[in-house]
């Protein structure tokens, strides 16, 4: 075994606490292609996931932007986690409930939505104060209007240091 192995093997081993991202690591999906998806734009607003991942913009521009070409209706995330909830990634349950059994926090970091993550978080048995998200903001009338953007990664980041000696992180 070569030494990165050995040491990535060590710190898994050793963790007091694990962080996940979400989309395309828990789950199959991109949350915001598959809300895009459901709202009639999935194929712009993929253009603009691909554009984000690959840091050619910044992640709130591109953000807004997808958002803004959704036009999610909070009726519209309900109907969206009811028909099409999330896919777990094969064997991540497994792995996430071995390191409940030794009694490691788990934590899920993501740039996607409260809204569509907590209801993975629940079925993962993650409780709720663990979730490093954005949230969608919906007005009177159920519109998306914006999103309270966490500065997620450093957040999560900031809060585990702060209380665990030793994080792996799958991001």
């Amino acid at each position: 075994m070569d030494k990165t192995a050995w040491e990535t093997m060590k710190t898994w081993q050793t963790a007091d606490a694990v962080c996940f991202d979400v989309d395309s690591t828990v789950i199959k999906e991109e949350g915001i292609d598959e809300l895009a998806a459901f709202c009639g734009v999935g194929d712009q607003v993929k253009e603009w996931t691909k554009k984000a991942m690959g840091g050619s913009i910044p992640f709130r521009v591109a953000l807004s932007e997808r958002l803004k070409m959704c036009k999610p209706t909070k009726e519209q995330v309900d109907h969206l986690i009811a028909e099409r909830p999330s896919q777990l990634t094969p064997g991540i349950s497994e792995l996430i409930q071995q390191l409940h059994g030794r009694g490691i926090p788990v934590y899920l970091v993501s740039g996607g939505f409260r809204q569509i993550i907590a209801p993975v978080a629940a079925k993962l048995k993650i409780p709720s104060e663990n979730l490093f998200t954005n949230t969608l903001v919906f007005s009177e009338t159920g519109t998306a209007t914006c999103t309270e953007i966490a500065e997620v990664l450093l957040e999560s980041l900031l809060f585990v240091s702060c209380h665990y000696k030793v994080c792996a992180c799958l991001i």
